[in-house]
C-alpha cells in the first residue's frame, strides 16, 4: 500500500498534467490560487487538488496560537510538502471553514480582505505610482486595465530569471509564448482576486504547456509574480477595510500583522 507521501506526490504529478489540458482547467486553478496567493505554486496546486474552495489555510498550531481557533473534530487536513524538513515529509493545512472559535480562550477575528468600490481610487493611485500608468489616461483608464498594466510591468521586471530556466529546460520553446502565458495568468489572478471578471483573456496557449516541467515553470512564475502585485494591493486595502488591522493573507510562517514588501518576495521554482 503506498504511503501518504507517495499518494500526495502522485496527486501533485496528476495535477501538473491536468491543469493545462484546457483553458477552463487552468483558469479554475488560477481562481483558487488567487484566494491563497501567498502560497508557493506546489502548495497552491495541492490545495486546489484537495480543497478547491479553500479561502484561508493555516496549520493547526497557527490556528490555535494566532487566532485562538480550533479545528473541528473529524476535519481532514490538506496535505502539502514540508519544504522545511530535512527529509521528504508532509505538513497539513486546514481551511477556516474547518475551524471554530475556542470557548476557553480569547479568539481573534480572521479578516480576509475583499476589494470594494470605495477602495478603487486609492488602489488606482498606488498602481499609478508603482507601475507607471499612463498619466494622460489616468482619468479614463478602468480599474481592470490598470491591473493588466501592473501585471505587464511586473512580468517585464521579473520574468527574465524564469525565461532563463526555460531556455535551459527547452531551448526550442517559444519565449514570446511563455511571456504571454505568464502575463495572461498573472493578469487573471489580479483581476480575479479583485473581484473583476477576467474571462475576456484568451488562454488558448495553455495546451502547449504539455509536460510537467513546462507546467511547473509556468505555475512558479505566475504564482511568484502575482503575489508581488497582490501584496501591493493588499497594503492599500487593509487600512481601508473596516474592522481590519491586517488580512489573513499573510503567508504561513510569518506574523499576520506584518506586511512584507513585494520586492522581497522571491521563491525558488517548485519541484
Amino acid at each position: 500500500m503506498p504511503s501518504k507521501l507517495q499518494i500526495i506526490k502522485d496527486a501533485y504529478n496528476h495535477q501538473l498534467d491536468h491543469v493545462t489540458q484546457s483553458p477552463a482547467e487552468w483558469t479554475a486553478f488560477l481562481q483558487a490560487a488567487a484566494r491563497n496567493y501567498k502560497l508557493p505554486f506546489d502548495e497552491q496546486l495541492l490545495v486546489y487538488a484537495q480543497r478547491p474552495d479553500a479561502t484561508a489555510v493555516l496549520e493547526i498550531e497557527r490556528w490555535n496560537d494566532m487566532f485562538g481557533r480550533w479545528v473541528n473534530r473529524g476535519s481532514t487536513g490538506i496535505a502539502v510538502f514540508d519544504r522545511s524538513a530535512a527529509r521528504p515529509r508532509l505538513k497539513y493545512y486546514f481551511d477556516i471553514e474547518d475551524t471554530h472559535e475556542s470557548l476557553f480562550s480569547f479568539s481573534l477575528p480572521v479578516p480576509i480582505w475583499e476589494m470594494q468600490p470605495d477602495y478603487v481610487p486609492d488602489v488606482m493611485e498606488t498602481l499609478g505610482n508603482l507601475y507607471d500608468l499612463p498619466e494622460d489616461e489616468a482619468e479614463t483608464i478602468s480599474f481592470a486595465d490598470a491591473l493588466v498594466i501592473a501585471a505587464s510591468t511586473l512580468v517585464e521586471e521579473n520574468l527574465p530569471d524564469y525565461a532563463e530556466q526555460l531556455s535551459s529546460l527547452d531551448d526550442s520553446f517559444d519565449q514570446s509564448l511563455y511571456r504571454q502565458a505568464v502575463l495572461d495568468s498573472v493578469s487573471y489572478m489580479l483581476l480575479s482576486r479583485c473581484g473583476i471578471d477576467p474571462e475576456p483573456l484568451d488562454m488558448g496557449w495553455v495546451e502547449q504547456f504539455n509536460t510537467p516541467a513546462l507546467t511547473n515553470l509556468l505555475g512558479a512564475a505566475t504564482s511568484d509574480i502575482a503575489e508581488m502585485g497582490l501584496r501591493e494591493i493588499a497594503a492599500v486595502v487593509l487600512p481601508l477595510q473596516k474592522n481590519t488591522i491586517r488580512t489573513f493573507d499573510e503567508p504561513p510562517g510569518t506574523v499576520y500583522n506584518e506586511i512584507i514588501p513585494a520586492e522581497t518576495c522571491q521563491r525558488k521554482s517548485s519541484p
